[in-house]
């Protein structure tokens, strides 16, 4: 199968916004089982809260791709999201119950910091291309993933490293 050349900064553009979708959609589907996964309260809460934040970043991507009057034929898979993914499950699997939560911490930080950077490029050329709309939602969206990274940051400081460094101790 042939690609199809990008030729122009508004094919790139919507090119990315498709692996966007993409990204947010793996995310979606894979953030369910990681809040189950979590133990700690303030963690589930914030995954909660993240989950919400992907769906209205998904819901608002599809209509930037509606308002340009893109056909969302594209078949688009976003192999750095699946790759997180696929990583961050593997993982979870190899740690135990007293370092789990640590872990994810650092997986969801990861993801964030990706799609902070992917969001921070489209939303430059959204400006560069004179859509102010779409620059403005990217960059609120870009702002997001920042802003959820520094309270993971904080929460890993205060609570979820203290906890996997020095586990309670339980004794039958």
């Amino acid at each position: 199968m042939e690609t199809k050349a990008t030729n122009s900064l508004q094919q790139l553009f919507h090119d990315e916004i498709y692996r966007l979708i993409a990204s947010e959609t793996l995310l979606k589907n894979a953030m369910p089982k990681w809040i189950d996964e979590t133990q700690n309260l303030p963690l589930k809460n914030m995954l909660q809260n993240y989950y919400y934040q992907i769906n209205v970043h998904l819901d608002r991507l599809k209509s930037l791709c509606d308002s340009h009057k893109e056909n969302r034929n594209h078949c688009v898979i976003d192999r750095v999201m699946q790759a997180y993914i696929e990583e961050t499950n593997e993982k979870l699997k190899r740690c135990s119950s007293t370092i789990l939560d640590s872990s994810l911490l650092e997986a969801i930080q990861a993801i964030s910091s990706y799609k902070f950077h992917a969001y921070n490029s489209v939303a430059a050329w959204a400006v560069a291309l004179e859509f102010p709309k779409d620059a403005k939602f990217l960059n609120e969206a870009k702002i997001s993933e920042k802003n959820i990274d520094e309270r993971l940051f904080h929460l890993a400081i205060r609570e979820i490293n203290r906890k996997a460094r020095n586990p309670i101790a339980i004794t039958t």
